[in-house]
């Protein structure tokens, strides 16, 4: 029984000590280290480099003949920081870039963001050093008061101070790496500050995008329906309007001319059957049913099928993509599959469909007489629902053809805005 309770006793005591070293053989603990201490070593040559460019190109400037040099200062400057941002990554994920101004010399030289990556190159080495000092400060003290037993005995210490600060140092020691962590990560939340992306601007530019998508899609509903407003009215409704007057004619010609009574109900039957496969082809295009029943490959299929020219249809869709974006897949291949019908007098055409489960990629191809312009032709539709989904959408119709249309849509819902 006792030798029971001392093996349990002492695997709870191996436990306790593991776990209070699980700080320290943590790799995170150390890549922090190294962080903050290599970056104390580049942020002071980025401050040495940055301000050699800028006492040279600024007062060139000032005389008008330094924006080149300016220029080249802020890009170079920008390599630099470059070089911050990536070995952010050592401490999380890599700061990606800010987006500045480009094109002309006069605009890369007094680009605010450039500017801004400038005064980091200044100030950056002093935040790094304070926190260098203060990391080191962090291991220094308890390695210290761990060393106390090795020269202790030259300045005549006592035995109570050998034993309990060591101690100490060994309890400080372990609790270390969750500050060092702290200072590696505020080093990197810095930099992100300075030189990352501007989140305000990017959710600005988001929200505009929304914004612009919106009102395309509004556009694009608002013109399907005038479509079929339009087919409706020119299509069935005349149709029926023309076998009811078929069936009124028969029905008076019953008795006294039933020759020409049944030729009036074949006529009818023939628009009946016509106004149902005309009612079809308008639903069709809203929702059509071999999407549900079959998937996003078959209905492609029928599209192509029922093109007027040879058409080649190339699908890879490993993963059936979520109804909404089969839906506006679908959408965008007969749509365009329909310009091409109309517009591009064209002999041969090819879709592309390809779905990884992450993205369904759209490609239509034809060898018309190309010329084709997102603002007509049915492409604006195309664009607002490709768009609105968060995707991406691309037309490349130089004169003379041929014309490619290129769709991108993501099929993950936190890919959409």
């Amino acid at each position: 029984m006792s030798e029971t309770v001392v093996m349990a006793s002492g695997t709870s005591m191996t436990g306790m000590a593991v776990d209070a070293t699980r700080g320290l053989r943590d790799p995170r603990t150390w890549s922090s280290t190294g962080y903050v201490l290599v970056s104390a070593l580049t942020l002071v040559s980025l401050f040495v480099t940055a301000l050699v460019m800028l006492v040279i190109a600024v007062p060139l400037a000032l005389v008008g003949i330094g924006l080149p040099v300016l220029a080249g200062a802020h890009t170079a400057i920008d390599r630099l920081v470059g070089f911050e941002r990536r070995r952010a990554g050592w401490v999380g994920e890599r700061i990606p870039r800010r987006h500045s101004a480009a094109g002309t010399i006069r605009a890369r030289a007094t680009d605010p963001v450039a500017w801004r990556r400038a005064v980091f190159a200044m100030i950056g080495w002093v935040v790094a050093a304070l926190l260098l000092a203060l990391v080191g400060v962090l291991w220094g003290t308890p390695l210290f008061l761990l060393s106390i037993p090795i020269w202790a005995w030259a300045v005549d210490a006592s035995t109570v101070t050998m034993i309990v600060l060591p101690l100490l140092g060994a309890a400080l020691l372990c609790l270390v790496p969750w500050p060092v962590r702290g200072a590696g990560l505020l080093l990197r939340r810095f930099v992100e500050v300075q030189v990352g992306p501007d989140r305000v601007a990017e959710m600005e530019q988001e929200v505009s995008r929304i914004t612009e998508s919106r009102s395309e899609i509004l556009s694009a509903v608002a013109g399907e329906r005038r479509r079929i407003e339009r087919n409706l009215h020119d299509g069935v409704q005349q149709q029926l309007v023309a076998l009811g007057i078929d069936l009124g004619l028969a029905e008076s010609k019953m008795e006294s001319d039933p020759a020409t009574a049944r030729e009036l109900l074949a006529d009818a039957r023939r628009k009946t059957r016509e106004s149902i496969g005309e009612l079809r082809t308008i639903g069709r295009g809203l929702h059509p049913a071999i999407l549900g029943d079959r998937g996003l490959d078959a209905a492609l299929s029928a599209v192509v099928a029922n093109a007027a020219i040879p058409t080649e249809l190339r699908s890879d869709i490993a993963v059936e993509p979520p109804p909404d974006v089969a839906e506006a897949a679908y959408f965008v291949v007969s749509e365009a599959v329909t310009n091409v019908m109309k517009h591009s007098g064209a002999r041969v055409a090819v879709v592309e469909a390809y779905c990884d489960g992450n993205e369904l990629a759209l490609s239509v191809y034809d060898d018309g007489h190309g010329g084709a312009s997102i603002t007509g032709t049915g492409l604006t539709g195309i664009a607002a629902r490709v768009r609105g989904f968060g995707g991406v959408f691309d037309l490349d119709s130089p004169a003379g053809g041929p014309t490619v249309l290129r769709a991108a849509i993501p099929c993950s819902a936190e890919r959409r805005p």
